[in-house]
C-alpha cells in the first residue's frame, strides 16, 4: 500500500471515492465505505470549522508537541461544508480559553502531525 503525504501544497491530502463519494482523510488506496479502489486525489483545507475538542493530559504517541502534555485534541468540518473527521493538535497555549465550537480553524502544515491554529472571531 502506497503512503501518502498528509499534505499538499498547505491543504489535507484526503481521497475521494469515485464511485460512493466517501471523503477519507488520511488518503488510502481503497475506500473504507464501500471497498473501491477507484480512489480520487481530494484536497481540503486549509480552513474549517471546529466541531469538538478535548484537552488530553497524557503523552501523545507523536512527536512534535512541546511541552508534552497538556494538549488540545480538535475534530473539524471542512470550508466547503464536506464532514470529514480529521483529528489534530491545536496550538494554543494553557488554560485554552482561545478554544471555542464552531469557531474558524487553520491548518499547519507538519510532516508528522495534523495542528490547526484558532482563526480570529
Amino acid at each position: 500500500m502506497k503512503r501518502h503525504p498528509l499534505f499538499v501544497e498547505g491543504k489535507l491530502n484526503a481521497g475521494k471515492c469515485n464511485d460512493c463519494e466517501y471523503i477519507r482523510f488520511p488518503r488510502m488506496d481503497y475506500c473504507n465505505k464501500c471497498q473501491s479502489m477507484n480512489i480520487s486525489d481530494y484536497l481540503v483545507g486549509p480552513k474549517g470549522k471546529l466541531m469538538s475538542y478535548t484537552i488530553s493530559f497524557s503523552k501523545p504517541m507523536v512527536g512534535g508537541i512541546k511541552p508534552p502534555y497538556p494538549y488540545a485534541v480538535a475534530r473539524f468540518d471542512t470550508e466547503n461544508g464536506n464532514h470529514i473527521d480529521v483529528f489534530g493538535a491545536i496550538l494554543s497555549q494553557e488554560p485554552f480559553e482561545d478554544i471555542k465550537i464552531n469557531r474558524d480553524v487553520i491548518l499547519v502544515s507538519d510532516k508528522l502531525l495534523v495542528k490547526f491554529k484558532m482563526g480570529s472571531d
